[in-house]
């Protein structure tokens, strides 16, 4: 028998890692404190990835299908971001375009690295800005849902 769907397999553990992220998804939005679904899906598979033999990462297919899944919520997150936007205006205005692209992320990346380094001491200055760049690539995918939500509400 192919151990594949089995508990330790690679189909079981991306099994176990969406429905973990979709329950703790849930629960953080059942508390109704504000707080997105996001970080209780962060929390579950948090967890889940520190239960000792839970999951079995090391496999290719795991591997590949968590690597397309990824993108797939990426793409999907920045595709209805970009959805609200008006591509002439953006487009008349490059200069302008180019510094609300770059600015918001070099400044959030030098704060996580100075933060870094007054937390972690034991990184060099090099990690404390490569963890900054890794959290300022991260952070679109936390705000954008924010702030389309903001937007369905009208209030933004």
């Amino acid at each position: 028998a192919d151990p594949v769907g089995l508990p330790g397999g690679p189909l079981f553990s991306l099994l176990a890692v969406l429905s973990s992220s979709r329950v703790g998804a849930a629960a953080v939005e059942a508390a109704g404190r504000g707080v997105p679904g996001l970080c209780g899906s962060l929390l579950a598979c948090c967890a889940l990835a520190n239960i000792d033999g839970a999951l079995d990462t090391s496999d290719e297919l795991f591997r590949l299908v968590a690597g397309v899944a990824k993108a797939a919520a990426l793409s999907t997150i920045m595709l209805r971001a970009g959805l609200g936007l008006d591509f002439g205006v953006l487009r008349s205005n490059p200069r302008f375009v180019a510094t609300l692209a770059a600015v918001p992320c070099f400044a959030e990346a030098c704060t996580v690295a100075v933060a870094s380094r007054w937390a972690l001491p034991f990184l060099s200055s090099g990690w404390s800005l490569l963890l900054g760049f890794l959290l300022a690539d991260v952070s679109p995918a936390v705000t954008t849902p924010l702030l389309l939500d903001l937007q369905a509400r009208g209030l933004g």
